[in-house]
């Protein structure tokens, strides 16, 4: 506070000796202190407060779900924000600092199948800080084609619900059932 103690504090926001910034509002504001002593003689200063705005989210970043080997990007938009610093939490581990990574865009590049499930957030500097909600990175690897011809072919079963056969190309047995919507797979 200001010295002498005892005078009035007056400025857009100031209530009580208090000054709000929620009342004064974003912007520059000039608040004067004026002191009057036992003897009627008076003095005042002033001084200027700033009051800048919030930080306010207006896009998350959203989950994904890629191929493993795509890129991948996670965006934030935000207003009022000064830095960003992206997290990740692996596996559900605590999170941690993304290296280098300050902006209001992540971008990874070949993910792999071991980032599966991996969470992503970020958080945003200015007047304070916010924290995005966490976005997840899915990660599929693609099927994988068997090779070579099948042989040997056995219909198992052809009815009104499920068609089955299995085959063996020379690597091992496999099976298929189809269903028809609605039906329930059979028990094997």
């Amino acid at each position: 506070g200001a010295t002498p103690t005892g005078g009035t504090y007056s400025g857009t926001g100031v209530s009580n000796n208090t000054f709000n910034p929620a009342v004064a509002g974003v912007g520059t504001h000039t608040i004067t202190y004026t002191y009057t002593n036992a003897n009627g003689c008076s003095n005042s200063a002033t001084f200027n407060i700033v009051v800048k705005p919030l930080i306010a989210i207006t896009s998350q970043p959203v989950s994904v779900t890629v191929l493993e080997g795509s890129d991948v990007t996670f965006t934030v938009v935000a207003e009022n924000a000064e830095s960003y610093q992206w997290e990740v939490s692996i596996q559900g581990a605590p999170w941690v600092a993304l290296q280098g990574e300050t902006d209001a865009t992540l971008e990874l590049s070949a993910v792999s199948f071991t980032m599966n499930g991996d969470r992503y957030r970020v958080v945003i500097g200015g007047c304070g800080s916010v924290t995005s909600d966490a976005a997840t990175l899915n990660v599929y690897q693609p099927l994988a084609v068997p090779t070579g011809q099948a042989k040997n072919i056995t219909w198992l079963n052809w009815g009104r619900t499920d068609i089955s056969f299995s085959w063996s190309n020379g690597t091992g047995s496999h099976r298929i059932v189809a269903a028809v919507e609605g039906s329930t797979f059979p028990a094997w």
